[in-house]
């Protein structure tokens, strides 16, 4: 099976969920995939309220924003179905991260990660050793 492409069936408007994050951009000519900028300003705007981001949404409501993001690119999300149901949106942005093929935080950086882990850790070690 080959890779996937940003493509939509039957169109020619890229994908916005579950498409490479680099192509997406290079093909969007954006800094920043407008799901993910619209989505943090509303949750900046509306979603101060516990567990904005643990919380889920609506399924449907997810899924009628994701349809949305796919074919409008930039929703009206002052519409009362996101309004009432905040969750949605910040379920809708959960879902634009883990449905990337590639990790935000990429494999080949993974041991860079786990090294600067592992040394920040030791760092605090150090210092709590010589506080006490």
């Amino acid at each position: 099976m080959g890779r996937q492409r940003g493509k939509r069936k039957g169109g020619n408007k890229e994908r916005v969920f579950g498409c490479d994050l680099l192509e997406h951009l290079q093909s969007s000519g954006q800094d920043i995939p407008q799901v993910l900028k619209s989505c943090s300003e509303f949750v900046e705007k509306h979603g101060i309220v516990d567990g904005i981001y643990r919380l889920s949404g609506v399924s449907s409501n997810i899924q009628k924003l994701r349809s949305e993001f796919d074919t409008e690119n930039t929703p009206d999300l002052n519409k009362d179905v996101y309004l009432q149901d905040i969750h949605c949106v910040s379920s809708t942005c959960k879902a634009y991260f883990r449905e990337l093929p590639n990790p935000l935080l990429t494999y080949q950086l993974y041991d860079k990660f786990a090294v600067s882990d592992i040394f920040l850790k030791s760092i605090n070690l150090t210092a709590d050793f010589v506080d006490n």
